[in-house]
């Protein structure tokens, strides 16, 4: 039974065969495009449209990089999906998306490549003369260099994958701790949903170089340390008893397991407690926050009251 569903689950070898054949078929299809577009657009402009015959020549370059980069992209998007039946079939998430980061870059530079070729750019000339536009160029796409080099570098260093998990912590937003689930790496921004399911996207650099993450993930659930403060002058135990057994209780409706509750600090005027939510479903963290506060606020007037 388990090797039926495996089959039915994971895509066949056949399928990501077919893709490849596709992008060979796709490659061939613009080769031969690319090939008599020059006479095409000859006859058309010679029989129809003669007044632009002072512009043949920039039509014919501009066609051929249109061509040249829209079959680039084809072929580029056929080479995605083929990673993406990869990774489902082994599933390994992290190396698909190294792969594609790897895939998305070389697309850039093969439409430049393309660009430059089309309009009779000498590109042995420019690598070997273009020491000082290098350098040019290089500090005007500084922040593009880096973002890429940053998404490299999160994904080779297992640093983050799409589905994880993570606090993340940074003077940037005020040293507060944000949860978010990692949805994809791109080439300069690292896409993830919020707690209040919205997107969000930070860039490479910024998360590589100025944020503290914290991993929660737990195979199918997470670990989430949710922080609650009262006042100190009622009894922190008494509080503790009375506000576990309103969380159990509540937390119970959304399939939330009975939670830890550590006493964290007890200085001044202020007793911190620690509660250990295990959620399994990433939406559920606001309802349950919300659940645990409310419960510690109820167990905090009842201790207040009781000592009256």
């Amino acid at each position: 039974m388990s090797d039926s569903t495996t089959k039915v689950d994971q895509p066949p070898v056949g399928k990501i065969r077919q893709r490849y054949l596709t992008a060979l078929a796709a490659l061939l299809g613009f080769a031969i495009l690319l090939f008599f577009s020059d006479w095409v657009i000859s006859f058309v402009i010679i029989h129809y449209l003669p007044g632009l015959g002072g512009y043949i020549r920039y039509l014919w370059k501009g066609t051929n990089a249109l061509i040249g980069i829209l079959g680039a992209y084809v072929i580029y998007r056929i080479l995605i999906s083929v990673i993406d039946l990869q990774v489902k079939r082994r599933s390994s998430k992290g190396a698909g998306e190294i792969q594609k980061l790897l895939l998305r870059v070389a697309f850039y530079f093969l439409a430049i490549f393309i660009i430059l070729t089309a309009f009779g750019v000498s590109t042995s000339g420019a690598l070997a003369g273009g020491a000082v536009g290098g350098i040019v160029i290089g500090l005007a796409a500084q922040t593009i260099i880096t973002s890429i080099l940053s998404g490299l570098l999160l994904s080779t260093s297992k640093t983050l994958f799409p589905g994880d998990i993570v606090l993340l912590k940074s003077s940037y937003w005020g040293s507060t701790d944000t949860l978010v689930r990692v949805i994809r790496v791109n080439t300069l921004y690292t896409e993830a949903l919020t707690q209040n399911n919205s997107k969000m996207r930070f860039p490479n650099p910024l998360i590589l170089n100025y944020v503290v993450l914290t991993h929660l993930n737990s195979d199918s659930t997470f670990d989430y340390p949710l922080q609650v403060s009262i006042n100190a002058d009622v009894s922190a135990s008494a509080v503790k008893a009375s506000a576990q057994k309103a969380i159990a209780k509540e937390l119970a409706r959304l399939k939330i397991p009975k939670p830890e509750i550590i006493l964290l600090s007890k200085s001044g005027g202020t007793s911190t407690f620690t509660v250990m939510l295990k959620i399994s479903d990433f939406l559920d963290v606001n309802k349950a926050t919300n659940l645990v506060n409310m419960a510690f606020d109820g167990a905090y007037w009842e201790a207040k009251s009781s000592k009256k």
